[in-house]
């Protein structure tokens, strides 16, 4: 039994994974969800439906999932690629094809970002015009073609790069419409074949492939000047065509440019603007800080009796609180603040240490024994400390 031939499913099923990560941050989006589509079609993760033979002695049963549908899903949309082959198959000439191809110079082809439609539609225009033109000069054709033409904007290096490649026949017809006209070099390699000279014979007229198509006319002899005045009238048109294009290129290259310097010049002094609002909002807060500060170092430095309070509750642990509250003020005005505190708490041999570590008071020492409140089922303690005096008066303190 033969191998399943490997798919582009298979391979981003066993490696997609281990890639995405090696390349994290630099794969779009988008081609993140062409990889799942394409490793999710045709499996149970996109659902499908069951056929079953209605036949109950056979009842064969069979699962067919669903498809992603995806348009770069080469097996979902393989049946289209070729339907659109073969209807393209049944336009085919019996002539000679030739695959042209029309690039846009670099200049033009930035435009192209901002003016799609108008830039692309003036590549198909300028790149048809041409063909027409180099077909219906009698020294290479001398017919009217026709053209399949096909618009690429990126080239293999996955860069910007918008071109046109056209599919063009080795044949057409007549520039009066009565004849069909194939390529001569394929009739002069007939001709040698035969053993004739071109200028032995003026035209050929080659059998109708079916009963109602017109008879082939291949012209070999053609009025050299005529010709050459047409091909320099043909020159001319195209070289002036191009410096028309270039230059409208190049001016809206140039207004481009000032209208982008125009925006960051205004985005500059937008900028600068908010700046210096955002300098005088630091300025402010900055001020305000300091205030604060300042505010904050005069209520250390001479702290009221509310001041004080509010210090000794807050060392206080959990389950603690005073009955007795006194401040006694120096009798020297180099002095230090003297606090006699009562009260109850469940630890209260831990009071000194707490008090006398806290950058508030110091010298905290207790001024009768422990003793077990019967009615607080806690520990009554009374003490005294000293009020801290701040680092700078302490060491202006001779």
């Amino acid at each position: 039994m033969g191998h399943r031939a490997l798919e582009v499913a298979d391979i981003f099923r066993d490696h997609g994974p281990a890639w995405r990560e090696a390349n994290r941050g630099h794969v779009s989006l988008g081609q993140l969800k062409v990889m799942s589509a394409i490793e999710r079609c045709r499996t149970a993760g996109l659902g499908g439906h069951v056929m079953r033979c209605e036949n109950d002695a056979c009842a064969y049963t069979a699962i067919a999932y669903n498809s992603c549908r995806d348009r770069h899903c080469p097996k979902c949309q393989g049946a289209m690629a070729r339907q659109w082959l073969a209807a393209r198959a049944a336009e085919l000439l019996p002539v000679t094809y030739f695959h042209v191809v029309f690039t846009l110079p670099t200049p033009i082809g930035d435009i192209a970002h901002q003016n799609k439609a108008v830039i692309y539609d003036l590549l198909f225009r300028a790149s048809a015009e041409t063909m027409l033109m180099i077909a219906a000069d009698p020294k290479h054709l001398g017919a009217s073609i026709g053209i399949t033409a096909v618009l690429h904007t990126w080239g293999s290096a996955m860069t910007h790069h918008p071109h046109v490649h056209m599919i063009v026949p080795g044949g057409g017809i007549s520039l009066d419409r009565s004849q069909w006209i194939i390529k001569r070099p394929f009739v002069e390699h007939v001709l040698a074949e035969l053993g004739l000279d071109r200028e032995e014979v003026s035209q050929v007229c080659a059998k109708p492939t079916r009963d109602d198509s017109p008879s082939a006319l291949i012209p070999l002899r053609q009025d050299t000047s005529e010709t050459k005045r047409w091909y320099l009238t043909s020159i001319r048109t195209l070289v002036t065509g191009l410096a028309i294009l270039s230059a409208g290129a190049v001016s809206a290259k140039f207004f481009q440019q000032q209208s982008v310097i125009g925006e960051l010049d205004t985005q500059l002094a937008t900028t600068g603007a908010k700046a210096r609002e955002v300098r005088a909002h630091i300025d402010r807060l900055e001020r305000k800080q300091s205030s604060i500060v300042r505010i904050r170092t005069a209520k250390y430095a001479t702290p009221g009796l509310n001041d004080l309070l509010e210090w000794t509750t807050t060392l206080l642990p959990s389950h603690s609180w005073l009955s007795e509250f006194q401040l006694s003020q120096p009798d020297d005005k180099m002095g230090e603040q003297q606090i006699n505190i009562s009260g109850f708490s469940e630890g209260a041999a831990s009071l000194v240490g707490l008090f006398d570590a806290s950058p508030y008071f110091n010298d905290a020492t207790l001024t009768s024994p422990i003793s077990l409140d019967p009615v607080e089922a806690r520990e009554r303690f009374s003490m005294q400390m000293r009020v801290r005096k701040p680092r700078s008066e302490k060491s202006s303190t001779p």
